[in-house]
């Protein structure tokens, strides 16, 4: 066990590196789900910088991906502009300081390169026929995660809502708040990316 948690030799499922946002991220999220009158159903707050359907990476791979990923870790990140993604899913943006975002990319591509996706040909967001562009489609079909490369877009989801609901709500909005990022995780999901399980802290 290490810090309470199984030290395996190696990780398979649908699993993400993550930035969990604690107590604080809830409570903030919790109030744009309150201020835009719809419920929060996604689990721990978190900011997901990488996630794909993986099979029998080594722990050390794993180990390699979380490092580089940590560099990331004590930075402030802005939250800003609340809107619609997919038709289903509400993000609420981390504002696009100049120059982050090309961090942000960096820091992406660095992490997942220890990262080797199955590439399941009937995933998820394809059977739901999400309403997403094309590039983000490309992405899913060649690394498994739809924000990749010049398509990052870190977020915290605030709720996933009926495309019925959507037309209801009053988006986009913004809602500005700071929050540090504390050390990745390698997490495991489940239903619309929701956090199930911390798998190394």
């Amino acid at each position: 066990m290490k810090g309470g948690y199984q030290v395996k030799s190696s990780f398979s499922g649908f699993l993400g590196i993550a930035y969990l946002l604690g107590k604080i991220g809830d409570a903030y999220r919790d109030q744009v789900a309150e201020y835009l009158g719809t419920t929060v159903n996604v689990g721990p707050s978190h900011i997901t910088l990488y996630q794909g359907r993986l099979r029998d990476v080594p722990a050390e791979q794993v180990e390699s991906a979380l490092a580089d990923a940590d560099m990331l870790s004590g930075a402030e990140v802005r939250l800003g502009q609340v809107a619609l993604y997919g038709s289903r899913y509400i993000f609420w943006d981390v504002y696009r300081v100049p120059g982050q975002c090309d961090i942000w990319q960096a820091t992406q591509q660095l992490a997942a390169s220890h990262l080797i996706p199955y590439l399941d040909p009937d995933q998820p967001a394809l059977r739901q026929k999400m309403v997403i562009s094309e590039p983000c489609l490309g992405n899913i079909r060649k690394t498994g995660y739809a924000l990749f490369g010049t398509e990052i877009r870190p977020h915290v989801t605030v709720a996933v809502v009926e495309s019925g609901q959507a037309c209801h709500l009053d988006l986009p909005a913004v809602v500005w708040a700071a929050i540090w990022l504390q050390g990745p995780s390698l997490v495991r999901l489940g239903a619309n990316g929701s956090v199930e399980e911390v798998l190394v802290p």
